[in-house]
């Protein structure tokens, strides 16, 4: 799953919640967006006026496409200008498979073919040749034009409610852990709340008191050194923290119910205010 990789973020949740609190800047941004979700949570409405598909398409570029297994040819096509739906046969168990894309900047009947180089043979898709017809997955296409009022309101509908800044949720919960962390910071109870408390502070959250605790009997270090728990309060929400010095481990629970959009800022300051790296496989989080 590449817990290490910080190109990527694992969600766990209820979609219909998760999607709310995804921070801003994601919306506009993804080249593609892969939905492998059944039929039941696809009729889940995110707001009013949004059900799943409808709020995951709003993460796409102009020019980004998604895409969703199974037959959804009409529901996409209510949502993008360019819908194609595709046909894999003779695929192992399940015989035959649909795929459906849809793009609001790209046509996908008049898109040239892109060979992207992939090193071996792949099972399913053959490689881009001129000697085979290019379109022979093609099963269905529509241009649809249903989409340029799509988001915009009658003049007779109810105004929106305005808009407030979230204060109170359930929050979301990140976990990290921290392998090859500095043992002269985290040894030291005192060192360590002012080393991650003066990270928090720079990325914006507000601290407002450090709880230590001792952990079990079981825990203790070799040296016999008891291992320590932290937990910072915060105005947003709390993070609590383990160290393991004789492992130079330390591990991070993060849990804000507001300013989601901080996750991952307080991320790279934690794993560094530790002695951590972000970019290698030393630390990881979901």
């Amino acid at each position: 799953p590449h817990w290490d990789q910080h190109r990527v973020q694992w969600w766990f949740g209820d979609a219909t919640k998760s999607l709310l609190m995804l921070p801003k800047e994601y919306f506009g941004s993804f080249d593609m967006v892969l939905v492998d979700l059944s039929e039941t949570v696809m009729s889940f409405s995110v707001t009013d006026e949004l059900d799943i598909m409808g709020a995951l398409a709003l993460l796409l570029k102009k020019d980004g496409i998604m895409v969703k297994n199974e037959l959804y040819l009409e529901d996409m096509s209510n949502i993008f200008d360019y819908t194609i739906q595709m046909h894999f046969y003779d695929v192992p168990v399940l015989c035959s498979q649909a795929f459906v894309l849809g793009s609001n900047g790209i046509d996908f009947l008049n898109q040239p073919f892109h060979h992207h180089d992939i090193e071996g043979k792949n099972l399913l898709i053959e490689d881009v040749s001129d000697e085979r017809d290019q379109f022979e997955i093609y099963h269905d296409y529509q241009r649809n034009v249903t989409t340029s009022q799509k988001h915009c309101r009658n003049v007779d509908e109810p105004e929106m409610p305005e808009i407030v800044d979230q204060k109170k949720s359930p929050g979301i919960l990140m976990v990290i852990e921290v392998e090859g962390a500095s043992v002269d910071i985290i040894q030291s109870a005192e060192k360590l709340i002012d080393a991650i408390s003066e990270s928090l502070v720079k990325v914006g959250l507000t601290v407002q008191s450090a709880v230590v605790n001792d952990l079990p009997a079981q825990e203790v270090n070799k040296s016999g050194t008891k291992k320590k728990s932290i937990a910072l309060v915060l105005k947003e929400g709390y993070v609590l923290t383990r160290s393991y010095p004789d492992l130079g481990y330390c591990a991070f629970d993060i849990h804000l119910w507001s300013t989601f959009e901080k996750h991952g800022d307080a991320e790279i300051a934690l794993i560094e205010a530790v002695g951590g790296t972000v970019n290698d496989s030393t630390s990881s989080s979901y």
